[in-house]
């Protein structure tokens, strides 16, 4: 059974696309971006512009090369955030651009369906479920043109077809700016809108005005059968246009394979702030971090960004930074070797910890700590033969412990080396949690891999416990250097 297409990849096939205002059900915005770059590599653009669609997660979108000043002319569907994420993409290719307009719609009108598409039609979100069935469908590339949800859809004026142009065919657009002072008038979009229907030529076909938001400019678009009839439409826009202070600029579309997509996602939920945030910060290092967070489920997503959130000072000690970045890039691409290799830190802080306790005692009881150390030891039934240097963490905090709880090292001087809670926030390293896992043995052992599905299970209890003792081991580093 032939499927229904919302994607093409040739600017003359047939395809489907949605009502605006089902964009905007599910809070997009329209908007287009010129771009002229400096020396433009014509058969690399597209497929470079995609990738960075792909990575600011956007679906929706129209990848155009056009003749004239301008290189690229894009067009998408996308969040406030998306947007955002899609500009600091394009931010490492600055020196390529050589001149860039971003511009933000807020009316637009489909005249080829003749009805108005810029406001919400009657009773849409009844069609919600229908809507959602209908993007799920299309996203397996499982929706049939006979699906009965697409046929009510299309009746109903929220999905539109776009038939078929014959080979050769030619899009265009044409942007209306100012080229005076005046402002946008009350009558201006209606009579632009009124020139599409009435005053264009009868050949031309798919006719459709995008209001910029402030009313400053326009895009008109376009498709006839041949170059010849190009300029009598501009001839005729042109009469409307300089009636309220515009000119035109013709941006004819030379890649008929060009990327053209109306899609939606109903399921998108935006990054809270502080993950977008993290997000920035783990860009340099991984340029999906996007899509590899992305595809984190909404609640885990919430996970890392309160716990980001929570522990991001720790990032204030340049040291521990790509340590700290690199446990929360490990938990977006689900990768466990890169995890343990980013709490390898825990190994040093066991050996700066056993000095540590060592410094203690010797500065407590001088040529005696030995002898006095050892006793604790036994007490609390470590091996007698065991030297100090050789004690585990768990054994060196046990150890520290006991001093301080039989008042042999001072309990005030040792909180004000570790700080408060010190004793706890070490054991999280060291006492079994949830399903029995052990940080500080599973890293040495070997357990850490075998245990993957576990530690990911329980990522935020792992980081609680990493990050409560990292700042004792920041400290301690500190103290060394």
């Amino acid at each position: 059974m032939e499927t229904a297409k919302f994607r093409t990849t040739n600017i003359n096939k047939s395809r489907y696309l949605w009502d605006p205002s089902v964009h905007e059900l599910y809070g997009e915005e329209c908007r287009y971006l010129l771009i002229r770059f400096n020396d433009p590599e014509v058969s690399t653009i597209v497929p470079q512009l995609e990738q960075l669609m792909e990575k600011a997660l956007i679906q929706s979108y129209n990848l155009y090369l056009v003749y004239g000043y301008y290189d690229v002319f894009i067009r998408v569907w996308t969040t406030p955030q998306k947007w955002l994420r899609l500009k600091k993409l394009l931010t490492p290719l600055s020196t390529r651009i050589g001149n860039q307009q971003e511009y933000s719609i807020d009316r637009m009108d489909y005249v080829w369906v003749s009805r108005q598409s810029n406001r919400l039609p009657p009773r849409l979100d009844t069609y919600r479920h229908q809507i959602e069935q209908v993007s799920l469908k299309e996203r397996s590339n499982d929706l049939e043109i006979n699906d009965a949800d697409l046929a009510d859809l299309l009746k109903a004026g929220i999905i539109y077809h776009l038939e078929e142009e014959p080979d050769g065919s030619i899009k265009f657009y044409v942007l209306l700016s100012r080229f005076d002072f005046r402002f946008p008038s009350a009558t201006e979009y209606d009579d632009l809108r009124r020139t599409l229907i009435e005053g264009t030529l009868p050949y031309v076909r798919k006719q459709s005005i995008y209001g910029v938001t402030g009313g400053s400019d326009y895009f008109l678009k376009f498709v006839v059968t041949d170059y010849e009839q190009i300029l009598p439409v501009i001839s005729v826009l042109m009469i409307t246009a300089r009636k309220y202070g515009l000119r035109t600029m013709t941006l004819l579309i030379s890649n008929v394979a060009a990327p053209e997509a109306d899609v939606i996602d109903p399921e998108w939920e935006e990054f809270p702030g502080s993950l977008f945030q993290l997000e920035d910060l783990l860009r340099s290092t991984a340029s999906t971090i996007a899509v590899s967070l992305a595809r984190l489920d909404p609640q885990t997503r919430m996970d890392v960004a309160r716990t980001f959130d929570r522990y991001r000072s720790l990032m204030d000690e340049r040291f521990f930074q790509p340590m700290f970045e690199g446990f929360f890039l490990a938990r977006a691409e689900h990768d466990i070797q890169l995890l343990s290799e980013k709490l390898n830190w825990i190994t040093h802080l066991e050996a700066l910890f056993r000095t540590f306790v060592q410094e203690r005692a010797i500065a407590e009881h001088g040529d005696e700590w030995f002898k006095i150390v050892r006793a604790v030891g036994t007490e609390i039934g470590l091996d007698n033969d065991k030297r100090p240097e050789q004690y585990t963490l768990r054994e060196a905090v046990a150890i520290l412990s006991k001093l301080v709880g039989d008042e042999k090292l001072s309990s005030v001087e040792v909180e004000q080396r570790l700080g408060s809670g010190w004793e706890r926030r070490i054991r999280g390293l060291t006492e079994p949690f949830a399903e029995d896992l052990q940080i500080r043995n599973h890293l040495a052992h070997g357990g850490f891999y075998d245990r993957a599905t576990q530690y990911w299970d329980n990522w935020t209890a792992l980081a609680e416990r990493v990050f409560d003792a990292a700042a004792i081991y920041i400290q301690l580093r500190k103290e060394q250097q």
